[in-house]
């Protein structure tokens, strides 16, 4: 009997993995290191082989995995997108425009439903206002 393919079987043997840690003052290599310390650490525990590589392709951040399991070779291409990578490049620059994308946000938010959010946010505005000069 012929043995069954990966794609017969419907089992993964290579993935592209994107971590977004959000906002974090953690830098991205940090991520790679704690993964290539953990990992085959947690690989060891579980019994399987585990490799952390370079990292291929594009990838502004991230690394690349190897593994053996269950006497299958799989691999993974993990790719760290930080928050400045995200949002900074679709923030503009000057504080006006921020301001306005925040009263924005705040409007949406009112059109929604979440009235907490909308005043959290007017309130801010508020403040850095009134600490700007412009409310005496």
């Amino acid at each position: 009997m012929a043995e069954l393919t990966a794609r017969e079987t419907g089992q993964v043997r290579q993935r592209r993995v994107f971590y977004i840690p959000g906002f974090d003052p953690l830098q991205t290599r940090r991520y790679r290191q704690f993964y290539r310390t953990e990992g085959p650490a947690q690989a060891a525990i579980s019994g399987y082989a585990l490799e952390v590589g370079r990292k291929r392709g594009d990838a502004a951040h991230g690394w690349s995995v190897t593994a053996q399991i269950d006497g299958e070779s799989v691999s993974a291409d993990v790719e760290v997108l930080a928050w400045a990578d995200i949002i900074g490049g679709s923030m503009r620059r000057t504080i006006a425009a921020t301001y306005g994308q925040m009263l924005r946000t705040a409007d949406a938010a009112r059109r929604i439903g979440d009235p907490a959010a909308a005043c959290a946010l007017h309130q801010v505005l508020h403040r850095a206002h009134r600490r700007s000069g412009g409310h005496r």
